[in-house]
């Protein structure tokens, strides 16, 4: 019985530390890829996917250490022959999505050249192909998406006090990455 004490004991001590601390500072890990599968879209089931994102505002240091190091990705899709941006059911998982996480614009990768944000940018936005490969997006859905987001990106540095100058540099990226010139 004192053994079950003292382990009950260390244990709860073990959980307050825990608690203080990210599960993402617990873990040598600093990039994050986020699967999201074929059903939980056709199910519009954002729940794990965004319970996952929201560990990302936990404090400082993560939202520091994943700043451009979150990559999504949809499986079921590849014998699909459209491109995700072109499933009506994508379109909307994403706008679920994005609803309750608009973060992108600061935690997506941009290592990939743009693919991630290329994508979230599609799919929110309407797109118009001119010609395989290539396209436009919608103008006024285009505004409203850099507006909105570079709202939440604000938010962000703002809240965790991040530099001014990260802000910009990241502002030059997101642009840079969407194809757009500044």
């Amino acid at each position: 019985m004192l053994a079950t004490k003292r382990l009950s004991s260390s244990l709860s001590k073990g959980r307050r530390i825990l608690a203080d601390k990210s599960f993402w500072e617990l873990t040598a890990t600093d990039w994050l890829g986020v699967e999201i599968a074929r059903a939980d879209v056709e199910s519009l089931n954002i729940l794990s996917v965004l319970t996952t994102l929201n560990t990302l505002l936990h404090d400082e240091y993560t939202v520091r250490r994943f700043c451009g190091r979150v990559q999504i990705a949809f499986s079921g899709y590849d014998n699909d022959p459209r491109e995700l941006f072109e499933v009506p059911e994508v379109r909307l998982y994403m706008l679920n999505l994005d609803k309750e996480f608009p973060y992108w614009f600061y935690f997506i990768t941009t290592f990939d050249g743009g693919d991630n944000l290329g994508l979230i940018s599609r799919c929110l936005c309407r797109w118009k192909i001119i010609s395989k490969g290539y396209g436009e997006y919608d103008k006024n859905d285009l505004e409203l998406f850099l507006i909105h987001h570079f709202e939440a990106m604000n938010f962000i540095f703002q809240k965790y006090k991040l530099p001014i100058e990260d802000n910009e540099k990241l502002s030059f990226q997101v642009m840079k990455c969407l194809g757009l010139k500044v």
